[in-house]
């Protein structure tokens, strides 16, 4: 099988995009970001905007491009990638809840989708899988 696709989901993983609340990047804007990084595509399924628009990044049957290669549970071949947009504090590089009420609910409705579309049960999220985290809330609290 092509390591591009993925075979299954097991996974629904939320990111941030680590950037500050007045950068309100696009779909388009992070592909532009991560192909200047080398990536073939945006590394992420789905971003959250600011005012809560949920945008396509990398089509849902391909593998994500995020996750650290040698993590054993939680991959990119087996995970959806969402991003909300923001999560760095204003004044400087330290990590902050910086998102807005209509990306919670969007994230919430996405969320709940992809559970439903692919029998998801466990949401797993970035600060559960890396030391590094670039979230800086309770992902269950929120979706649950």
């Amino acid at each position: 099988m092509n390591n591009n696709y993925r075979a299954r989901t097991d996974f629904i993983v939320v990111h941030s995009t680590k950037t500050k609340s007045n950068e309100n990047l696009s779909a388009k804007d992070i592909t532009l970001l991560h192909r200047k990084e080398g990536y073939f595509h945006n590394a992420f399924h789905y971003i959250i905007k600011r005012d809560g628009t949920i945008e396509q990044g990398r089509p849902e049957d391909m593998s994500g491009a995020i996750l650290p290669i040698n993590q054993p549970l939680i991959t990119n071949q087996n995970s959806i990638a969402i991003a909300l947009v923001g999560g760095l504090a204003d004044e400087g590089n330290n990590l902050d809840t910086n998102f807005t009420f209509q990306q919670y609910a969007s994230l919430r409705e996405l969320v709940k989708k992809l559970k439903k579309k692919y029998k998801v049960e466990v949401v797993g999220c970035r600060n559960a899988i890396n030391s590094k985290s670039c979230i800086s809330f309770d992902v269950q609290a929120i979706v649950d």
